[in-house]
């Protein structure tokens, strides 16, 4: 080190303040990289919270649906008996 010119000093004392601050930054890079894979992975399990909740709340309206169906049509045949004696009444 002592057969380095002052101006090779400064240079490499340069290139080991670029070194430094290169190697912060791939730890930086790094941890980021692992936050985001972090948060990836968190994310992805609750959208598959969501679509199971989804595809529950969906076969539930349907069991509704056919339900509330079955109901309007019994509703509807005890209506037309209610005509049908209403009418054989007044015969």
């Amino acid at each position: 080190m002592n057969q380095l010119t002052a101006f090779e000093r400064e240079l490499l004392v340069q290139f080991e303040k670029l070194a430094a601050a290169s190697k912060t930054s791939l730890k930086t890079s790094e941890d980021t990289s692992e936050a985001l894979q972090a948060l990836s992975g968190a994310l992805s399990k609750r959208l598959k919270k969501i679509e199971e909740k989804q595809a529950e709340i969906e076969s539930f309206q349907s069991n509704l649906l056919k339900a509330l169906n079955e109901q309007s049509d019994g509703v509807d045949s005890l209506i037309e008996q209610v005509n049908a004696l209403l009418s054989a009444s007044k015969k």
